[in-house]
C-alpha cells in the first residue's frame, strides 16, 4: 500500500475501527465534507451495527457523488482497490477521520506520493539511471545482488547514450518492435507502477506503465560505442558498392523502402526516393538507429557487378536492382 494508505490502515486499526470514536449516531454523508475542514477534532460518529459502508463506497465509485471532486479524488488515491483491502471489512468498515488536523496529513501523504512517482520517472528517464544500482528512489529489491564482470563493466563504460526525443514524439513508429521483444529490465513498484528498458539493434528504449494504464514510452536513447560518435568521412565517387541491403519501414505515410549500400572502404550510403526526389545520404550517424526499426526485404553482394558510387548518384530507377543486377 501506499504511504497515505498505510497511515490510514495505522489509524484505524487492523479492521478500521477505534473503539473510543464508535458512539452515537451520524450517518449524513451530507455533511461529509472534506474540502473545508474545521480545525474542531470532532470525529464521525457511527451507531454499532450500522452498515454505511455501501453508501460510502458508492459515493467514491459513483459521478454523481455527495462529496465534492476534490474529496471524491482525495479518497479514491487513499482507498485505490487495488492498493487496499477496506472494502473487505464490510460492515465493520469505518470511514476516515474528518477532523482538521487528519484531512490535512492525509492531503500531504497523497501529495508526497504523487511527487515520488515523478520524481522515480524522471530519475528512470534520465541518461545515468543504472537497472544494476538504481538509487534511493527505486525499491531495493531492485538492486542486483549478482556482481559485473570487469569486462562487462569496462564495455558499459565504453557506450554512451545518447536521447532521441524525436523518436520519443514517434512512439507510434515502436508498437510493432516491441510487441515482439523482451525487456532486458522489467520491475515494479509497491504502487505497481512498471518499468521496463528494451533493446532493439542500437536502440534503448524506456517505458512505464502506470496501474491500469497501458505501457507508454517515457524515454528513447541511441546506444552507440564511444568511437562512433566522431564525424563521418565523405564517401569517393570512384568507390566500389559491395553489398546493398533494402529495408522497408513504417512511417507516418505508409510504408516506406530505401536501400543501404556499403562500399569496399566500408562507408555506407542510404538512397531513397522521396516526394522531393531521390535522396543520398553518406555515412549517417543514425543509420543504426533506423535500420533496428526496420525490415530487411532483401540483401545481396554485389562487388562483381563494378558499381561505383557516382554511377549509383546519376542513375534514374531502381537502385536495388541496378548494384545487384536483379531486374
Amino acid at each position: 500500500a501506499g504511504l497515505a494508505t498505510r497511515q490510514f490502515q495505522r489509524s484505524f486499526g487492523p479492521m478500521g475501527v477505534q473503539p473510543s470514536r464508535v458512539a452515537g449516531v451520524d450517518l449524513n454523508l451530507n455533511e461529509f465534507n472534506l474540502s473545508a475542514p474545521t480545525r474542531s477534532e470532532r470525529s464521525a460518529q457511527i451507531v454499532s451495527g450500522i452498515d454505511i459502508s455501501g453508501a460510502f463506497w458508492r459515493n467514491l465509485a459513483e459521478e454523481d457523488s455527495m462529496l465534492s471532486k476534490e474529496d471524491r479524488g482525495l479518497l479514491q488515491n487513499v482507498f485505490n482497490p487495488s492498493l487496499c483491502d477496506r472494502r473487505e471489512e464490510g460492515d465493520l468498515f469505518m470511514p476516515p477521520d474528518t477532523s482538521f488536523a487528519y484531512v490535512q496529513s492525509l492531503r500531504q501523504l497523497v501529495k508526497e506520493e504523487e511527487a515520488v512517482r515523478k520524481d522515480r520517472t524522471q530519475e528512470f528517464c534520465a541518461v545515468g539511471f543504472d537497472h544494476e544500482a538504481p538509487g534511493l528512489l527505486f525499491p531495493t529489491s531492485w538492486r542486483s545482488s549478482v556482481k559485473v564482470s570487469r569486462e562487462e563493466a569496462a564495455g558499459r563504460k565504453g557506450r554512451l547514450l545518447q536521447p532521441r526525443p524525436d523518436y520519443k514524439a514517434q512512439a507510434g513508429l515502436f508498437e510493432p518492435a516491441l510487441q515482439d521483444a523482451s525487456p532486458v529490465f522489467d520491475k515494479s513498484t509497491e504502487d505497481r507502477t512498471r518499468f521496463r528498458i528494451y533493446r532493439i539493434g542500437s536502440l534503448e528504449v524506456r517505458t512505464v506503465q502506470e496501474l491500469g494504464e497501458q505501457e507508454a514510452i517515457a524515454a528513447v536513447f541511441t546506444l552507440r560505442a564511444q568511437a562512433e560518435s566522431r564525424p563521418a568521412k565523405a564517401v569517393g565517387e570512384q568507390e566500389r558498392v559491395v553489398k546493398a541491403t533494402e529495408y522497408v519501414e513504417a512511417s507516418c505515410y505508409g510504408p516506406r523502402c530505401y536501400t543501404v549500400l556499403e562500399t569496399e572502404l566500408r562507408s555506407f550510403v542510404v538512397a531513397e526516393v522521396t516526394p522531393q526526389g531521390a535522396k543520398f545520404e553518406e555515412n549517417p550517424k543514425d543509420l543504426e538507429d533506423r535500420n533496428s526499426l526496420a525490415k530487411v526485404l532483401d540483401a545481396k553482394e554485389c562487388g562483381q557487378m563494378g558499381r561505383t558510387v557516382g554511377a549509383v548518384r546519376r542513375f534514374k530507377g531502381n537502385i536495388f536492382g541496378f548494384v545487384t543486377g536483379q531486374k
